[in-house]
């Protein structure tokens, strides 16, 4: 059977504290990390649909008839589930037979972002 010595009584408890030190940095250094990378995720999934959101309502835009009435109102694509996303679309007259179209969605979530797409819609008749 080991015997410790007087002298070294205590140097075994100060072993185990300072490794439960250790583990505690180590842990919580680790669930911060956890928490960070999540909020990273939740705001990459919520730009990654406000760039989905932004891409439909273009293509539907510009698969609508051709409109050169002012003001340019084209609306919102009826088929769009937008829960927690407000989406908006701009046209401006560039020429009698072109339009910069340009489609802004807005997120108060996580993320809390503004994604504008911009493209052109063409009078091809």
């Amino acid at each position: 059977m080991y015997r410790l010595r007087k002298k070294e009584k205590g140097f075994a408890l100060i072993e185990v504290l300072l490794a439960l030190g250790i583990l505690a940095i180590v842990g919580t250094t680790f669930l911060v990390g956890l928490g960070v990378s999540s909020k990273a995720i939740l705001v990459a999934n919520e730009r990654t649909t406000a760039e989905s959101l932004a891409r439909s309502q273009m293509e539907w835009v510009k698969d609508l008839p051709y409109d050169a009435v002012e003001p340019l109102e084209y609306g919102t694509d009826p088929g769009l589930v937008t829960t927690g996303y407000e989406i908006s679309t701009a046209a401006f007259p560039l020429d009698d037979d072109i339009q910069r179209i340009v489609v802004t969605v807005e997120h108060s979530g996580v993320g809390e972002g503004i994604i504008i797409l911009e493209d052109y819609k063409v009078d091809r008749q």
